[in-house]
């Protein structure tokens, strides 16, 4: 910096650097692909300025709910996956870094199915139902199971022990299938609970269904 007649003029101290903002971009699956049940789908990423782990997750219902693939993974490049069940033609990637720095997602669906000739329909639930957290105690998250027998609006929610709603975790439409949900212990405003007992309560037109669960710090 310096005046225009040259009088007076000044430089940094020391010297600094200019860098790229983080990013990340998801190269596979991106939209259009079709990931079989019980094989390998590797997925792909580039980034520039990223930390070292990331996060990977997967929706089966165009992003209205996210189920964690692994919050671990090294940051190199490509992650392996063992598919698993329901299948679902409105999935789904999501990979971040920890510090949410750097996000990417699918340009678009992509669809998970069963292998050709392998029966999927013995293979989905008859019933509704509701299983049992897992872990129960758990801290700081848990996962939750749920079957529909058919597609059906179905809420799932977490009720604290005077019964009053404290988080939403699914309300609308799924598909005949085994689902799973992850709860972080926070409410719907994103705020930590405090340790002590919840109550999932999984509900259809059909069905009902109350888990006790414990959270600890």
């Amino acid at each position: 910096m310096s005046a225009v007649d040259n009088s007076a003029a000044d430089t940094s101290d020391n010297v600094f650097s200019i860098a790229e903002a983080p990013a990340l971009t998801l190269t596979e699956p991106d939209g259009g692909e079709i990931w079989e049940i019980y094989t390998e789908a590797t997925l792909s990423w580039t980034s520039v300025n990223v930390n070292a782990v990331l996060r990977i997750e997967l929706s089966r219902d165009n992003g209205a709910t996210w189920e964690v693939l692994t919050d671990s993974t090294d940051n190199s490049g490509a992650w392996t996956w063992e598919v698993t069940p329901p299948a679902s033609d409105f999935c789904l990637v999501r990979i971040s870094d920890l510090e949410g720095l750097a996000a990417d997602s699918s340009d678009s669906f992509f669809t998970i199915r069963f292998q050709t000739g392998i029966e999927g329909a013995a293979d989905l639930p008859r019933e509704f139902a509701l299983e049992q957290n897992y872990p129960n105690p758990f801290n700081p998250d848990t996962r939750l199971r749920f079957d529909c027998a058919e597609q059906a609006h179905v809420k799932l929610l977490i009720l604290n022990v005077n019964g009053r709603t404290v988080r939403t975790l699914v309300d609308g439409i799924r598909p005949r299938g085994r689902h799973e949900v992850r709860w972080d212990g926070r409410d719907d405003r994103g705020a930590r609970l405090a340790s002590g007992l919840y109550f999932a309560r999984f509900i259809t037109k059909k069905a009902q269904f109350t888990r006790r669960m414990l959270l600890l710090k």
